[in-house]
Order: C-alpha cells, then sequence, then structure tokens
C-alpha cells in the first residue's frame, strides 16, 4: 500500500518515502496551553498517535517525540 501525504510547500500529495527504509521518525511539538486546559488541547496527541498506530500497522519501525511546553 502507497502512502501519501499532504505537502505543504508543494501544495500537492505525495508519497511518503522514508529516509531509512522502514522507519519513521516524527517529531511533535506538543501543547502549549495559554488558558485553562480544555479537550481541545488533547487533538494533537490523538491525531499523532493514530498516525503512529498506522504506520506500525504498515510495518514501520516509529519513533515518534512529543515535546510539550508549560508555562
Amino acid at each position: 500500500m502507497t502512502i501519501r501525504v499532504y505537502n505543504t510547500l508543494t501544495k500537492q500529495k505525495e508519497e511518503f518515502i522514508p529516509v531509512h527504509s522502514g522507519k519513521a521518525n516524527i517529531y511533535v511539538c506538543g501543547v502549549t496551553p495559554y488558558n485553562h486546559p480544555h479537550i481541545g488541547n488533547a487533538r494533537p496527541f490523538v491525531t499523532w498517535d493514530v498516525i503512529r498506530r498506522f504506520l506500525e500497522h504498515e510495518g514501520y519501525d516509529v519513533l515518534i517525540l512529543l515535546m510539550s511546553m508549560i508555562k
């Protein structure tokens, strides 16, 4: 199965080709809460967890780094 992702630089969907065969590294900036916490703060974590699970299902060895800033 070919995985296609949207490239915001070229504004086109392109085939996902990992730098290292069979491996996918994901670096994600987490929440930076400016006010009271709410359910919307969880969205990035859920989104990237679903993407990680999909890539693992497709056979990739996934490393995900979720960074968050707390004021």
